[in-house]
Parts: structure tokens; C-alpha cells; sequence
């Protein structure tokens, strides 16, 4: 059974953190931040029942990832 994102926060928390990484890229510090911020948002709405299984690993400890080295504010 596929379900679409819309109900499911963990997903969208997943695409979050990808934005930002991308946003970090682009050098777009606030980018970067508003997309950590919304990733940490959704995982927090984020409930079992909703959350497909291909990003049932979804944690915090992934958005903290999301802000490592890489997105830091002295690379931007």
C-alpha cells in the first residue's frame, strides 16, 4: 500500500532535511535553518500509525544529522 506524504510527518521530515542540506548548498543559511526547523516539526507529529516504512528509521538523532558538519553556520 502506498501512502502519500501529506499524512505522513515523518516523511516530510525526511525531505526536510534533505531541503536543508541542499539549502546549505546553495549557501542559504536561512533556508538551511527553516528547513531543519520545520524537519524537526514534522518528526515531532510524527506517530507509528502514520509513518510508512520506508522511513520508519526517521529519529531525531537523524535531524540532528541534518545540522552536522556539513550545515554548519561557519560552512554557509
Amino acid at each position: 500500500m502506498v501512502r502519500s506524504t501529506a499524512s505522513a510527518p515523518a516523511a516530510r521530515s525526511l525531505l526536510d532535511v534533505r531541503r536543508a542540506r541542499a539549502s546549505a548548498v546553495l549557501q542559504d543559511r536561512s533556508g538551511t535553518q527553516r528547513a531543519l526547523a520545520s524537519a524537526e516539526k514534522e518528526l515531532e507529529r510524527a506517530t507509528l500509525k502514520d509513518t510508512p516504512p520506508a522511513v520508519s528509521w526517521m529519529s531525531t538523532a537523524d535531524v540532528n544529522a541534518g545540522a552536522d558538519r556539513r550545515l554548519a553556520p561557519r560552512d554557509l
